[in-house]
């Protein structure tokens, strides 16, 4: 079943000092079908916001497998679970990360299959002319302009070493980041977080979106448990906080900076 955002009616942002019961939805990935795509890829839609169209899922492709050549027409990141994905600019291997910009055009392969998660800000455009199928109830944003059909162009394809980075200490005992993406034009960013046993952050306010897919350990809040292969997301405006009782390993995708509701600053808004 495809997670779906809906609308409740919230405080304002910043109104809260309480954690907030009911704003942690845990999607529990392995109980969530596959579905097949044209092109024999699978996927499992862990989020979807019908009205901008952003999407998150899980893809599978066997060895050999391709997607059709597509235009992001937003921001798509990329962290990769197990094998590769190569397309005209490189390749991203298992442990590591990539980011594409709107306008990149490309097709993405897997020589020797791949599991990868992605998070796209908007949905893709399919330059063969037809409906992009993986986004939910076929999300299209038309053809393609007067100008011509787009083609791959060197260098879209941002990559990042995610294995080779060194771990920074946050303000928080026990808790250590690697910043994978920033925009600052809109306080946006991906951090990979590594929690000690014990470890927990302060209370804080999701001022935006939150996303978590935790690839080992778990955490815990006032809503529940989330455990290795798992995903949550926290709508904006939802306090809460999260301790890992016996460690975690985590990607963390912020739409804006976290409010931290003891009057410090959040690591993950600082500039790096």
């Amino acid at each position: 079943m495809e997670q779906e955002r809906t609308q409740t009616s919230e405080a304002p942002v910043g109104a809260r000092s309480e954690p907030t019961p009911g704003q942690t939805l845990i999607v529990k990935v392995a109980d969530l079908p596959w579905r097949t795509l044209a092109n024999g890829a699978k996927m499992k839609v862990l989020y979807h916001d019908a009205e901008s169209g952003a999407m998150t899922a899980l893809f599978k492709f066997e060895p050999g497998m391709s997607t059709p050549l597509h235009e992001h027409t937003g921001v798509e990141q990329t962290f990769v679970l197990e094998g590769a994905l190569v397309d005209d600019d490189g390749a991203v291997t298992a442990g590591n990360f990539v980011v594409r910009q709107a306008g990149s055009v490309h097709q993405a392969r897997a020589p020797a299959g791949s599991l990868h998660l992605a998070f796209f800000s908007k949905p893709n455009r399919t330059l063969e002319g037809k409906p992009d199928a993986a986004f939910p109830h076929g999300t299209d944003l038309g053809e393609p302009g007067a100008g011509g059909t787009p083609r791959p162009a060197p260098n879209q394809s941002s990559f990042v070493k995610v294995t080779d980075m060194p771990w920074q200490q946050s303000k928080t005992p026990g808790i250590m980041m690697k910043p994978l993406y920033r925009d600052e034009s809109v306080g946006a960013s991906t951090f990979l977080i590594k929690f000690a046993a014990g470890a927990k952050t302060p209370l804080h306010e999701h001022t935006g979106l939150e996303q978590t897919f935790v690839l080992e350990g778990g955490l815990v809040d006032h809503d529940g448990a989330i455990t290795a292969g798992n995903f949550v997301w926290r709508k904006a405006g939802s306090v809460h906080q999260a301790t890992a009782p016996n460690g975690s390993l985590h990607l963390a995708v912020f739409a804006k900076p976290n409010r931290m509701l003891d009057g410090s600053e959040d690591d993950l808004a600082a500039p790096r």
